[in-house]
This record gives structure tokens, C-alpha cells and sequence, in this order.
């Protein structure tokens, strides 16, 4: 059986939205209605554009590639960050996030045309968050909307300039993240 790696194809965020998440995440920990849930590393956060999986490292050249001649042809944009959602909703809350406002569906444009490059299906429902934290039960959720209702998210500018290729270390403790390759979109005034 040959070897493959867990990838996936992510916007890495601003330091500063990392940190004023942080912030918001650490008392969020000790609010008793949030005890089921365990709780992603901040440095880790991410916008997931593509999930690749099972990957044979023999492929990563390839993949890099084709984020490459996707970035080239993207020009790098800003989303407004801001509001806890969670899935598959705040009734039956499995995952909470942090949600990016893409009124003008760049973002799943972006992730569209990712998928469209590597030729694998896309979420038709693609939505832009950054995971913070996962139920621990198996079916269901807490009901966390009244939760919702009172959390205060910080709300920040999230700039789209550049695609990461990662591989993800699971196993004792959070997930670490590997960067193998990066791309830059094209800056916005030289875009034509």
C-alpha cells in the first residue's frame, strides 16, 4: 500500500483576526453551554478552499501547479469577517464557526474554480468560515442559539491574496498544518 497524505487547499488569515479570535475563543471555553465542544488551535485556523484528502505525495507538484494557474487568474479581493454560525444549524450545533460575508460570491467562485482545476466536486453550498470548534457528540448538538444570540464575534476585514497547499498531521493533540506550496492571486490594480 503506498503512502498519501491528508491535504487540502486553504487562505490563511490575518494575525490580527487570529488573535481577536483567540480573544473571543477563550472565554467562549468557559461559558458551561460550550462544554460539549472541543475547541480547534488558533493556529491552525483556516478558510478551507479545497478538501484533496487521501493525496500521494507524488502528486503535490501537480496540485501545486494547478493552484498556481488558478491563482494566476484570480484577482485578490477583501471579505468583511464577523457572526457565529454553525452546522448544520444553531439548534443542532456539530460545528461552530466564524463566518466571511461573500455577498458578491467571490469566494466560492474561488473555490469553483479550484475544484473545476483539480476535477473534483465542489459543496454547491460553499460557505466561507473558519471552523473553531467541534461537537463531541456523535449525533445532534447542543442548541446554541440563544448562545448565538449574546456571542460577540469580532468583526475585521479578511484579505483573499494568496492559496496555501497543506497537509494536515493528525493524531495526539490538534491537528497540525504543513504548508507545501503557496500561490499568490493577482494584486488587484494589476489585474486586467
Amino acid at each position: 500500500m503506498s503512502e498519501t497524505w491528508r491535504c487540502f487547499i486553504a487562505v490563511p488569515i490575518a494575525q490580527s483576526l487570529r488573535k481577536d479570535l483567540a480573544t473571543m475563543v477563550a472565554a467562549a471555553r468557559d461559558d458551561p453551554v460550550m462544554a460539549d465542544f472541543r475547541w480547534t488551535d488558533p493556529a491552525g485556523w483556516h478558510l478551507t478552499v479545497a478538501f484533496l484528502g487521501a493525496t500521494p505525495p507524488s502528486d503535490v507538484d501537480r496540485i501545486a501547479g494547478l493552484m498556481r494557474t488558478v491563482a494566476d487568474a484570480a484577482e485578490a479581493f477583501t471579505v468583511r469577517g464577523g457572526g457565529l454560525g454553525a452546522f448544520p444549524s444553531a439548534r443542532q450545533a456539530r460545528v461552530v464557526w466564524y463566518g466571511l460575508d461573500d455577498p458578491r460570491g467571490r469566494l466560492r467562485l474561488l473555490a469553483q474554480r479550484m475544484h473545476a482545476a483539480l476535477g473534483i466536486e465542489g459543496s454547491p453550498r460553499f460557505r466561507g468560515h473558519l471552523t473553531l470548534a467541534r461537537s463531541r457528540e456523535r449525533f445532534g448538538g447542543p442548541n446554541l442559539a440563544e448562545w448565538f444570540s449574546s456571542a460577540d464575534a469580532p468583526i475585521a476585514d479578511f484579505r483573499v491574496d494568496r492559496l496555501v497547499l497543506c497537509r494536515s498531521h493528525l493524531g495526539q493533540g490538534p491537528a497540525r498544518y504543513e504548508p507545501l506550496a503557496e500561490a499568490h492571486l493577482v494584486p488587484a490594480a494589476a489585474h486586467v
